[in-house]
């Protein structure tokens, strides 16, 4: 769906995003996110799934960018409070990990996102007691 001004949000398939039958962007099997404007298509971001999931005290959890980018990823709680603040600025192309400790923290289900350049995904973890 695009609105007026030509950017918005759009799903594919596992053959790609397409418009007007050219192909503007291509998963690798993972979820991936990108923002479609006219002008430009940006580039591809991945955050991948935490491992172990579900975990009991610590998990990792894996991103990888294209280009040089500006992220935050925070873990949320159920309640949608910030729990950790992981990273918090300027990342360098490639994979990056991150271990999210979860020791002082209840059970329950946790929420990781990942914000660059205004794009925002996530994914649900499972801490078991």
């Amino acid at each position: 769906m695009f609105s007026e001004n030509g950017t918005g949000w759009a799903c594919g398939n596992q053959s790609g995003l397409t418009l007007n039958g050219e192909v503007i962007f291509k998963g690798t099997g993972e979820v991936n996110t990108s923002i479609f404007n006219p002008q430009k298509v940006t580039s591809k971001i991945s955050l991948f799934q935490n491992h172990p999931n579900p975990f009991s005290s610590d998990t990792e959890i894996m991103l990888e960018l294209s280009e040089n980018a500006d992220i935050q990823l925070k873990v949320y709680n159920a309640a949608g409070q910030v729990v950790d603040n992981l990273y918090d600025g300027m990342l360098l192309p490639g994979k990056h990990s991150f271990v999210f400790d979860a020791n002082s923290l209840p059970g329950g289900v946790y929420i990781s996102v990942l914000q660059v350049d205004g794009v925002s995904m996530s994914r649900k973890m499972l801490l078991s007691r």
